[in-house]
């Protein structure tokens, strides 16, 4: 069923640097020791989005 209240999806296709990918910084060719970096820059991102509250939507 789809959610009209999600947020952070990406709006067409984009590369993870590029700002339509919204929170997604997957990348297909991404490795495991990839990870640290890709949750970072996740965790930065969900810091700037304005619809993102980190202190009352993450537990």
């Amino acid at each position: 069923e789809f959610n009209p209240n999600l947020i952070g999806y990406p709006k067409g296709d984009a590369w993870s640097h590029h700002l339509g990918s919204e929170l997604n910084v997957a990348e297909s060719i991404s490795m495991s020791r990839d990870l640290p970096y890709m949750a970072q820059n996740l965790i930065n991102r969900m810091k700037k989005h304005p619809h993102v509250d980190i202190k009352n939507h993450w537990k």
